[in-house]
């Protein structure tokens, strides 16, 4: 697929499957085998939030304003390009999610 004709084409690529951050929590609670809670905040709180962790307050209220549009689905993608391009299925969350906090294997 990345062959000639593919000049100039931009590609939207995600994952074969969607997820909202308390199923990502929920997820990397099971990952890690520990709880790890997902609050959503509203936009003011979430800039606000940012501003206090240091990120200058222009850059954090376009921060919140992209989790807003992120939340209201603006990344959603189910064309299954990426899955094409790769030739697989790509990794699920559960199974990126457990390679991320598995112990380093050392030969």
């Amino acid at each position: 697929m990345t062959s000639d004709g593919q000049a100039g084409r931009t590609y939207e690529l995600a994952g074969d499957s969607g997820f909202t951050m308390t199923e990502y929590a929920a997820a990397l609670s099971a990952a890690a085998g520990r709880d790890i809670t997902y609050t959503d905040l509203p936009v003011e709180e979430y800039s606000a939030a940012l501003v206090a962790g240091g990120v200058p307050a222009p850059f954090a209220e376009v921060l919140a304003d992209s989790d807003r549009g992120i939340a209201r689905g603006a990344l959603e993608d189910s064309s299954g390009t990426l899955s094409a391009l790769i030739g697989r299925p790509t990794t699920s969350l559960a199974q990126a999610l457990r390679a991320s906090v598995a112990p380093p294997q050392h030969d």
